[in-house]
């Protein structure tokens, strides 16, 4: 199961407290194969779709598709700061080719 750091859910708590973010009831992630990488997109989410995945923690919700929500199993939400840079990043234990071997949802070589 996915799962967010104290840092993101810090940050996270802060982010859908601000006006211009009222409505919002989470994150919605999805991940795709590309090759043997997995590129990922982190949006807020106003509503629950049909068939989504929900992860909660705290008052944070993660929706996701089935597919992104198996290969985000075990992944770390953390929140990052590198010179003038900071954000949400996903961090990922294992390979994502190991993954895609396994699941089939890529096409690894």
């Amino acid at each position: 199961m996915i799962r967010l750091s104290q840092e993101a859910e810090k940050k996270a708590m802060e982010l859908f407290d601000h006006p211009s973010n009222k409505g919002y009831i989470g994150f919605r992630i999805i991940a795709r194969m590309n090759g043997c990488n997995v590129n990922y997109e982190m949006t807020l989410a106003d509503i629950k779709r049909p068939g989504d995945a929900v992860v909660e923690q705290g008052f944070m919700k993660i929706f996701m598709d089935i597919d992104s929500f198996h290969m985000l199993t075990g992944a770390v939400i953390e929140y990052v700061k590198q010179g003038d840079s900071e954000g949400f990043m996903i961090l990922q234990k294992s390979s994502p080719c190991s993954a895609c071997k396994v699941s089939s949802l890529g096409n690894c070589s």
